[in-house]
């Protein structure tokens, strides 16, 4: 620790802290990476052993919602919900960190911005476009690129990459194995969700994991940027 840090005040050491060497900051902590995506895993195989292929799963739950109403009214608010109670998480932690001059949650709520835009409205728009994949409630066969009605847009799911995307560096910042905990029963419930209310394929959430993975990988790439953290120091004076 440099002479004289340990006198700095608490905020003054929070906003050295993404000050940090950048190089590798997209790979530490693999920890937490792998706390935090392990749950969904493990739900997919799980749902693979026990019922079998993508088919048989969503066939499955599809004969049991209207069986089981209290737990698919659940479901149904969490799928809905889940991301947009992030996104509107983000806005609100941006100008706390903003009115708080915390520059190191204020380059955490920009490079998650930036990157959730490219790679939701951009980037994973044109993937899913290019596979072409009917949703399980449509069926039929492939579509690669003619799929432009969200109903052939079933590959990756979008809202399983949306909340690692939100998630996973939030747990990375934290470094809190409680919180990155809590992160992964998160990410496991959305992704449970998507194939739950039959708008995905188990195949399409672990795709979607794979996106989300990349996707926060950016997110902590952004954060640890020259500009993004100039932009950060700028915003915080």
């Amino acid at each position: 620790m440099p002479p004289g840090l340990g006198e700095m005040p608490r905020g003054v050491v929070e906003n050295a802290r993404p000050a940090r060497a950048c190089a590798d900051a997209p790979f530490y902590g693999m920890g937490h990476v792998l706390c935090a995506l392990l749950p969904l895993f493990c739900v997919l195989l799980l749902l693979y052993a026990l019922l079998g292929g993508d088919s048989a799963v969503n066939e499955f739950f599809r004969a049991r919602r209207d069986a089981w109403p209290r737990f698919t009214s659940a479901i149904k608010f969490y799928t809905i919900w889940g991301n947009l109670l992030a996104h509107i998480f983000y806005g609100l932690l941006f100008i706390w960190a903003w009115r708080k001059g915390r520059r190191g949650l204020l380059a955490l709520a920009l490079a998650y911005g930036l990157v959730q835009i490219a790679v939701s409205v951009f980037i994973l728009r044109f993937i899913k476009i290019s596979i072409g994949r009917p949703r399980p409630q449509v069926g039929g066969p492939w579509r690669g690129f003619d799929a432009w009605h969200p109903r052939y847009q079933s590959m990756p799911s979008g809202h399983t990459t949306e909340v690692i995307i939100a998630a996973l560096p939030l747990a990375l910042y934290a470094r809190q194995y409680c919180f990155t905990a809590l992160a992964g029963a998160h990410i496991a419930l959305m992704g449970f969700s998507r194939i739950y209310v039959d708008m995905h394929y188990p195949s399409d959430v672990m795709a979607g994991l794979f996106c989300g993975l990349a996707g926060a990988m950016a997110v902590e790439k952004v954060r640890h940027s020259k500009r993004v953290r100039g932009w950060a120091a700028k915003l915080a004076k």
